[in-house]
C-alpha cells in the first residue's frame, strides 16, 4: 500500500508541475507566508528549517562568452610568452572536450587532457602564475546578468549554492568568492566541499603536468554527499546544467533538472527521453538569471501546493476556475441577463479566494477593491471593465485558471485512483 500511496503522489506531483513549470503559461509565483513543509521550508527561509540544496554548472551557464579554462589562458599568456605562443593550441584542444561523451571518447578526453598537461610543463607553469591567471579569470570573466541576485535570493529562500566545472579549482572558488558562495561549509556531519573544479598538481612551485579533471570524480557521490551533509532529499533538490552528456546520471537523482540548453539540442543529444524527474529547458537563462530565479519560485511554489492540497482540492479548484473563465467570456459578451451573469461571477469570485487560500491570498490578489466596487455599481459598462480587470488578476496569480484540458483529466484519473487509498495513509509521510 505504501508504494502505491508514493506512486500516486509522485504521479500527482509531476501531473501539477507540468502546469506549473510550463513556459507558456505566464503567472506569478510569489508568496506571501513562508511555508513549512516537515523539515524544510518553502517560499522564503523559515529560521530553524533545514536547507535545500542546488548545484549549478558553472562554464556556459553562469558565464557568458568564454569559460573560465579560456580566461585563466588568456590571463596565463599576459604572463608568459611561452603560453602566448600555443595559446590557440591550448584552447583547440580544450574546445573539444565539452562535446564527447565521458564514458564512450573518455579515452580521447584522457589524452587530450595529457597533452595539455604536457604543453603545460614545457612551459615551466609557476603555482605563483597559475594563481594570478586564475585571479585574472575569475575578475575578468563576464557573468550572465543578474548572476548575484540569484545567489543572493536562493540563500533568501533557504538553498546552499554548489558549483561545479571542469576549469581550474583555483578559477571556480575565486568565482564562488566573486558570487559570495564559499568553498566550504559545514554541514551536519563535518566540513563538506561546495565548490569543484580540475585540480593542476604543483611540486616544488612547478606543474607536474597532471591534471584531475573535476568531472573525473563521481558526480552522483559528490552530489550524494553534499545533499546529504545539508539533510536535502535528492527529491527537493535542483540541478542546473548545459550538458546533458556529462551530466546524465546527477540530473536523474535530483528532484528538478534544469537543462539551459534548448529542447531540440536535448533531443538530438539524448533522444526524447532526456534524464530528469522532473525537468525543463531554460536556455533563457544564459541571458538572464531572473529567468533561471523565476522557475525556481515556481519549484517552491509547486512543492507547496503539491503538501497543502489533495488531489481532489485541485480538482475542485480547477473546475472552478474553468466555471471562472467562461462565466466572465458570458458576462462580456451578454447584452441581456448581464446581472445573471454578475452575480455569478460574484459568487465564482468569493468560491476561489477561499479555494486558493493560503496559498495564494486575497492580499496578494489585490482584487478586495475592484470586488467591493463591482458589488456596489449598476454601470453595465463599467462592470464589464471590472469583471475583466478582476479575471485578470486571479489569471495572473492562478495558473489553473490557464490550464488545458488534458491537466484536469489528468487529474481525474489521480482521483479515481485515490479513492482506493485512506485519507491517513495519504497525509503520512
Amino acid at each position: 500500500m505504501e508504494k502505491k500511496v508514493d506512486e500516486l503522489k509522485e504521479k500527482y506531483k509531476k501531473t501539477v508541475a507540468e502546469l506549473y513549470l510550463d513556459k507558456r503559461i505566464d503567472y506569478s509565483p510569489e508568496t506571501d507566508y513562508i511555508f513549512v513543509r516537515g523539515l524544510h521550508s518553502f517560499g522564503g527561509y523559515y529560521e530553524g528549517t533545514l536547507r535545500k540544496g542546488i548545484i549549478k554548472d558553472a562554464d556556459d551557464t553562469l558565464t557568458v562568452g568564454s569559460t573560465l579554462t579560456e580566461k585563466w589562458i588568456d590571463g596565463l599568456s599576459e604572463i608568459k610568452k611561452s603560453v602566448r605562443r600555443i595559446r590557440e593550441e591550448l584552447l583547440n584542444y580544450l574546445s573539444k572536450i565539452p562535446f564527447l561523451d565521458p564514458i564512450l571518447d573518455n579515452l580521447f578526453i584522457k589524452q587530450t587532457i595529457e597533452t595539455v598537461g604536457k604543453k603545460l610543463v614545457e612551459c615551466k607553469l609557476h603555482y605563483k602564475e597559475h594563481k594570478e591567471a586564475s585571479a585574472y579569470a575569475a575578475r575578468e570573466i563576464r557573468l550572465t546578468p543578474y548572476s548575484n541576485d540569484l545567489v543572493r535570493e536562493l540563500e533568501r529562500m533557504g538553498y546552499v549554492v554548489s558549483l561545479n566545472s571542469g576549469s581550474p579549482q583555483e578559477c571556480v572558488e575565486l568565482l564562488g568568492q566573486r558570487l559570495n558562495i564559499p568553498r566550504k561549509g559545514i554541514g551536519w556531519f563535518g566540513v563538506y566541499q561546495r565548490i569543484f573544479g580540475s585540480i593542476y598538481k604543483f611540486e616544488n612551485g612547478y606543474f607536474t603536468g597532471e591534471i584531475k579533471p573535476g568531472l573525473d570524480f563521481n558526480k552522483v557521490i559528490a552530489m550524494k554527499n553534499f545533499l546529504t551533509n545539508i539533510k536535502c532529499p535528492p527529491s527537493l533538490s535542483i540541478f542546473v546544467s548545459d550538458d546533458p552528456k556529462l551530466d546524465k546520471s546527477p540530473a536523474s537523482m535530483a528532484g528538478l533538472t534544469v537543462w539551459t540548453i534548448n529542447r531540440s539540442l536535448l533531443h538530438k543529444l539524448l533522444g526524447y527521453k532526456f534524464p530528469g524527474e522532473i525537468k525543463i529547458t531554460c536556455p533563457d537563462a544564459k541571458k538572464d538569471m531572473n529567468v533561471l530565479l523565476n522557475y525556481i519560485k515556481r519549484w517552491d511554489l509547486l512543492n507547496i501546493v503539491v503538501y497543502l492540497r489533495t488531489p481532489e482540492a485541485e480538482e475542485n479548484l480547477y473546475n472552478l476556475t474553468k466555471n471562472f473563465k467562461k462565466t466572465t467570456e458570458n458576462g462580456l459578451e451578454a447584452k441581456e441577463n448581464f446581472q445573471i451573469y454578475k452575480n455569478e461571477f460574484l459568487g465564482l469570485a468569493h468560491q476561489l479566494l477561499l479555494l486558493v487560500e493560503p496559498v495564494i491570498t486575497e492580499r496578494s490578489l489585490n482584487v478586495f477593491e475592484p470586488l467591493r466596487e463591482l458589488e456596489s455599481s449598476d454601470d453595465i459598462e463599467r462592470d464589464k471593465s471590472l469583471m475583466k480587470d478582476i479575471f485578470s488578476r486571479f489569471s495572473y496569480r492562478i495558473p489553473e485558471i490557464q490550464a488545458p484540458e488534458k491537466f484536469g483529466k489528468e487529474l481525474n484519473s489521480i482521483v479515481e485512483e485515490k479513492q482506493l487509498i485512506r485519507d491517513l495513509d495519504w497525509w503520512l509521510p
